[in-house]
């Protein structure tokens, strides 16, 4: 397997969920596998599952920017998408960007969260628990994306501050989730 399918399945594998990732990963290795592409009744037959659950899927593949549905006469045929998925591109943003689930745990931090300088030595928990954060992230649901600028001292105390946008976003199954823009604004010794 190529490292793109690699990717690929990796980024489906957090945000699908795990009620939905085998299903969607199988879906798109078999559109890769054959270039002329597939109709929803071919991935049907070939996985045995009904051509509305199939479609489903197909349906949360091309919103997430695997595949593409084109037409071909009064056939709708997939083909691997020749796009770069939206999750790639946050991958190399130089913007943190956390995404929590339901019950604001963590389910996905691009490199800047986890490597990158510009959040090095930053607890991420620290972020997250405090007092304009977590009142943003329980209003997004209802209230869409608010800008916040919070400010934190680490223990050797440099002091930092943070643009965060809190906005609301959903998965590929459709579950709410909230997604974090961390940047960084400023730090200097204190």
């Amino acid at each position: 397997m190529n490292n793109t399918s690699s990717t690929a399945e990796d980024e489906i594998k957090t945000f699908a969920g795990k009620k939905h990732e085998d299903i969607l990963i199988s879906i798109l290795m078999l559109i890769k596998d054959d270039p002329r592409g597939l109709t929803i009744s071919d991935i049907a037959e070939e996985m045995k599952l009904n051509r509305n659950t199939i479609r489903k899927y197909t349906l949360m593949l091309t919103a997430g920017g695997y595949i593409e549905e084109r037409t071909c006469g009064h056939t709708k045929v997939f083909n691997i998408s020749n796009r770069i998925p939206l999750t790639g591109m946050i991958e190399f943003t130089f913007e943190g960007v956390l995404v929590l689930d339901q019950k604001g745990v963590p389910v996905y931090k691009n490199r800047a969260v986890t490597e990158s300088l510009m959040l090095k030595n930053i607890d991420i928990s620290m972020i997250l628990s405090n007092k304009l954060i977590k009142d943003a992230l329980e209003k997004a649901p209802q209230e869409g994306m608010t800008d916040l600028e919070i400010e934190y001292r680490t223990e050797k105390n440099i002091h930092n501050i943070f643009s965060v946008r809190v906005l609301p976003v959903n998965s590929f199954n459709g579950d709410k989730m909230t997604a974090l823009c961390i940047e960084k604004k400023k730090e200097k010794n204190s």
